[in-house]
């Protein structure tokens, strides 16, 4: 059977070592001595509770290990999705230029605009998510997909500003 390090009974040395300093003071007679130069004998409990506390310590520096590495993998998990919406917006968006540009199909600007507000409200969110990329690299973590979901963002921001340099030479 296991036993945890905090309910191992303390090792005899410390404990026998204490009792036995304490007892040969009192048995030895010196009562001449100033009790304040002995040593103090340290009580079984005491290294227990010793022990305890270093096993509490090593137990709470896991968990936070535990959760920042979880929070990590939660991260890779959002950022894949991130990178997977992304590409079923720019998959769209390529093939219907593409069956416009070959005369197959026509499309209203509504469909435009939609495409343009969806692509903004994906890099915005990808803003959002880029310093919780950052953090858990600064922890040593490697995010899976970080450095493709930081080329799309990169992709998409140059392509929204493509398109609004288009509108604006369009206007004028």
């Amino acid at each position: 059977m296991l036993i945890p390090p905090w309910l191992r009974k303390p090792p005899d040395t410390v404990t026998s070592r204490a009792c036995r300093a304490s007892n040969l003071w009192v048995m030895s007679g010196k009562r001449d001595s100033d009790p304040r130069e002995r040593e103090m004998p340290q009580p079984a409990f005491s290294a227990q509770v010793e022990a305890f506390t270093k096993e509490a310590g090593r137990q709470e520096s896991w968990k936070v290990d535990h959760l920042e590495a979880m929070a990590c993998l939660n991260l890779e998990a959002l950022v894949a999705f991130g990178v997977m919406a992304y590409e079923a917006v720019d998959s769209a968006d390529r093939k219907i230029r593409t069956l416009v540009a070959e005369g197959k199909a026509k499309v209203e600007p509504d469909f435009w605009r939609l495409v343009e507000e969806t692509m903004r409200g994906w890099v915005k969110a990808a803003c959002g998510v880029l310093p919780a990329i950052a953090a858990c690299e600064v922890k040593g973590f490697a995010v899976e997909r970080a450095d493709t979901f930081r080329a799309l963002l990169a992709r998409a921001q140059s392509v929204i500003a493509a398109r609004a340099d288009l509108d604006r030479s369009a206007t004028e």
